[in-house]
C-alpha cells in the first residue's frame, strides 16, 4: 500500500487534578501525517496494521506556566495500531508516543465505526 499523507487539527483543554480551581491549559496543534500500512485479509476479517510518524506545530497555553505565556515549536510522535473490518463495522486500537500534549508519556486510543 503506498504512504498515504493527511493533515489535521488536534485541540485540547485540560484541568489536571490537583491544579487550583480556576486554573485552565489549552493545547492545539496542526498536524501531519505521513501513513504506511498494509491489509492482511483473514476470511472475511481485514485486519490492517499501520504506522504513522507525524510532525505538528503546537501552541500550548497554560495559566501556571509564566504567567500565562504561550509555548510554540514543533513537535514530533509516532502513531502505530491496528484496525479490523468485518462487513460494515470497524474497530481500532492506536498508540501514540512522543506527543507533547501527553508530556512523556504515550496515549492509547480506541475506536468503532460502521461504514454506510
Amino acid at each position: 500500500m503506498p504512504p498515504v499523507a493527511r493533515p489535521g487539527f488536534d485541540a485540547q483543554a485540560t484541568d489536571f487534578p490537583g491544579e487550583r480551581k480556576h486554573s485552565s491549559d489549552g493545547f492545539g496543534s496542526i498536524p501531519m501525517s505521513v501513513g504506511f500500512g498494509y491489509d492482511l485479509h483473514m476470511g472475511a476479517v481485514t485486519l490492517t496494521p499501520f504506522v504513522a510518524p507525524t510532525l505538528a506545530y503546537y501552541i500550548f497555553e497554560a495559566e501556571d506556566y509564566k504567567n500565562g505565556a504561550r509555548q510554540r515549536g514543533f513537535d514530533g510522535y509516532v502513531t502505530t495500531g491496528a484496525t479490523a473490518q468485518f462487513s460494515r463495522i470497524s474497530v481500532g486500537a492506536n498508540w501514540r508516543k512522543g506527543d507533547r500534549s501527553a508530556g512523556e508519556g504515550s496515549r492509547l486510543s480506541l475506536s468503532t465505526g460502521v461504514a454506510f
